[in-house]
């Protein structure tokens, strides 16, 4: 019953902290929509930051997966670029229909100012563990494997910099050209690849 009430509290939590933000995301707010008494949540945080700290972590897990199995699942020689590009276009739906991809990705560009540096670390956090994943997925394909070391590196900023781009375009924009500036960009990112990347 009470792994129930936490997992119910933080269900709870997440979607008004996505909706509204830290500040306006009250503990009342929180219990009213979960249904307990006032002390109860007590019984599992123990403060609000506890809390959202709790929620952050399972955001970051479940990204993690959902990337890992996005590109377990799509990624082929072949297929490279196109998947890339759709993984942009995935990511992009899951920060404005995801409630907990939308949470992590607003609350690690503009992080509640007295946890500051706590989010900073754990994004740090975040982010390596992704690169990891995503070198790891590049290097399964030969089309990759073929690059030298600095045309990788350039290829994998080249395209961190659009899939940021789009993602700051949806938290502070609200995408709604995303896709045309995605398409736009991504005509450049081709060219780059094959003015700078064809290995001789």
């Amino acid at each position: 019953m009470g792994n129930v009430s936490s997992l119910r509290i933080k269900n709870a939590a997440l979607i008004l902290f996505a909706q509204r933000g830290y500040e306006g995301a009250s503990l009342a707010d929180i219990i009213e929509d979960v249904g307990i008494k006032k002390s109860s949540i007590y019984n599992h945080y123990k403060s609000k930051d506890d809390l959202f700290l709790s929620v952050y972590e399972s955001c970051v897990h479940e990204e993690i997966q959902v990337t890992k199995d996005f590109f377990k699942k799509h990624l082929t020689n072949e297929t490279l670029l196109p998947t890339l590009k759709a993984y942009i276009e995935f990511h992009s739906h899951r920060i404005k229909n995801i409630p907990s991809a939308h949470f992590l990705f607003r609350f690690i560009i503009f992080p509640p100012h007295h946890l500051h540096e706590v989010l900073l670390e754990k994004s740090e956090s975040y982010y390596e563990k992704l690169n990891i994943q995503f070198i790891e997925f590049l290097n399964s394909t030969e089309t990759f494997k073929a690059y030298t070391e600095e045309q990788a590196t350039h290829f994998v900023h080249l395209y961190l910099v659009i899939l940021q781009g789009i993602r700051l375009d949806h938290l502070t924009g609200g995408g709604y050209l995303s896709q045309t500036r995605l398409d736009i960009a991504w005509t450049f990112f081709l060219k780059q690849v094959e003015d700078q990347f064809t290995t001789k």
